[in-house]
C-alpha cells in the first residue's frame, strides 16, 4: 500500500484531487524518461520520501504525452500490467527502434498519481517493476512490465547441462571481447592457454584482422613491431613475445544492406569464417546507431543478420562485428577462446541413453 504525504492524504479525504498519471523509466546506464498525461509539463521540485515531502536536488519536468494509456487492469506491485504508449515514441526519446535493439532491457518502471496543481514525484505509487515485453496489439505498441513480485519467482539456480552457462565475454567467462590497442613502453603481462582472465591482448594500431595475446612477459618497445598475420605466428617486441589470434571484434564499414544480407567494404580472411556466427553485429555511426542483430551465417564480405534492421544502415557508416560462441568445450572454450578453465558447463554430464541403463546392459 502507498505511504502518502499529509498534503495528498488530506486532498483524498476532502475529495479535492485533481490527479493525472506519471511514469518514470531509468534505464540501467542511469537514463531516465519522465512523462506524464497532463495536459501540459509537470515541473516537480519535491518527492514523496515515505511519507514525507522531501525536496528534490535539482527540479524535474514530466514532459506532457496524452497518448499513452494505463491498463485498468493489475497495476500493482503484486501483478503486471501494461502501458499504451503509441502516443509517446516520438516525444519522449522512447522509440521502438531503442526498445527492439535492448536498450530498455531491464530498466526500472515508476508509475504514480499526483495532483497536477501540485505536483510530487512519486507522490501516490500505483507500480514498480520492470520493463518487460514490447508488442504491438490491435495496431497499437504496448509495453508490459514484469512486477516486483515477480523477482521473487525467478529461479536463481542453473540446470546442469553440458552446454557453457555462461555468456561469452562476462564476468565467468572472462574472454576479453575488447582488447586495448598497443602502447609502446609498456608493462604486459603473459596469458594463459587455459585461462583467459589471465594476461594481456592488443590489438594493432591498424586493423590487420587479427590481435595478439602476450605469451611472454615483459615491455613493449618504443615503436610498434611489424604485426605478423599468420594465425598463432610470433610477434618479437622488445622483451614482449605476441601470438597471433582471432579478434573477437571488428570494426567494418557498411558497403549495402538488403533485409537480412549486409555486406561490408572489408574482406574478412577464410580463417575466421564461423568465427562471428552467433555473434552480433551493432550499428555504430549513421541512421539505426546501436541496432543489435545477430549474426545467422557469413564470411568474407557478406553477412546475413537473424531479422532486418527497423532503419537500413547506409553505405560508409561503420559496423562493430563480435565473434560468436556455440558453447561447446573442445570448439570453443580450448581451441578458440583457450578458456577450458573457465568453462561454465557439465562436458563429461552423461547422457539419456547411459542414465537410463538397466542392469549392466545397454
Amino acid at each position: 500500500m502507498a505511504v502518502l504525504t499529509a498534503a495528498r492524504r488530506t486532498a483524498k479525504d476532502t475529495n479535492l484531487m485533481q490527479d493525472c498519471e506519471c511514469v518514470r523509466i531509468v534505464r540501467t546506464d542511469g537514463t531516465v524518461y519522465r512523462f506524464t498525461n497532463a495536459v501540459s509539463n509537470l515541473t516537480m521540485t519535491t518527492y514523496n520520501n515515505a511519507g514525507t515531502a522531501t525536496s528534490l536536488a535539482a527540479p524535474v519536468t514530466y514532459q506532457s504525452d496524452q497518448g499513452f494509456v494505463l491498463s485498468a487492469v493489475g497495476m500493482d506491485e503484486n501483478q503486471a500490467g501494461s502501458i499504451d504508449i503509441e502516443g509517446i515514441a516520438s516525444s519522449t526519446g522512447v522509440t521502438r527502434n531503442a526498445i527492439l535493439s535492448g536498450f530498455f532491457d531491464k530498466a526500472r518502471v515508476y508509475i504514480f498519481q499526483t495532483d497536477y496543481t501540485a505536483p510530487v514525484e512519486d507522490d501516490e505509487a500505483i507500480f514498480s517493476g520492470y520493463f518487460g515485453e514490447a508488442t504491438i496489439e490491435d495496431g497499437r505498441y504496448v509495453l508490459k512490465f514484469s512486477s516486483l513480485i515477480d523477482v521473487l519467482n525467478i529461479n536463481l539456480g542453473e540446470k546442469r547441462t553440458r552446454l557453457c552457462r555462461a555468456k561469452l565475454g562476462d564476468e565467468r567467462c572472462g574472454v576479453n571481447l575488447n582488447a586495448s590497442e598497443w602502447q609502446a613502453a609498456t608493462a604486459y603481462a603473459a596469458t594463459s592457454i587455459t585461462d583467459a582472465k589471465i594476461g594481456d591482448v592488443v590489438k594493432p594500431s591498424t586493423q590487420n584482422f587479427y590481435w595478439f595475446r602476450c605469451s611472454t612477459a615483459g615491455t613493449s618497445d618504443a615503436t610498434e613491431p611489424t604485426w605478423t598475420t599468420s594465425l598463432n605466428a610470433t610477434t618479437s617486441d622488445n622483451t614482449v613475445t605476441w601470438v597471433a589470434v582471432r579478434p573477437h571484434r571488428l570494426a567494418l564499414t557498411v558497403a549495402s544492406v538488403a533485409g537480412t544480407t549486409v555486406n561490408i567494404t572489408e574482406t574478412v580472411p577464410a580463417y575466421l569464417d564461423d568465427h562471428y556466427t552467433n555473434g552480433y553485429i551493432t550499428v555504430g555511426s549513421g541512421p539505426g546507431v546501436g541496432e543489435r542483430r545477430r549474426i545467422v551465417s557469413g564470411s568474407g564480405s557478406t553477412f546475413v543478420v537473424d531479422r532486418a534492421f527497423l532503419t537500413t544502415p547506409t553505405v560508409g557508416n561503420s559496423l562493430t562485428f563480435v565473434a560468436g560462441c556455440t558453447k561447446l568445450l573442445a570448439a570453443d572454450c580450448n581451441s578458440r577462446f583457450l578458456n577450458t578453465y573457465n568453462y561454465q558447463g557439465d562436458p563429461y554430464k552423461p547422457g539419456a541413453l547411459n542414465v537410463k541403463v538397466v542392469g549392466g546392459t545397454k
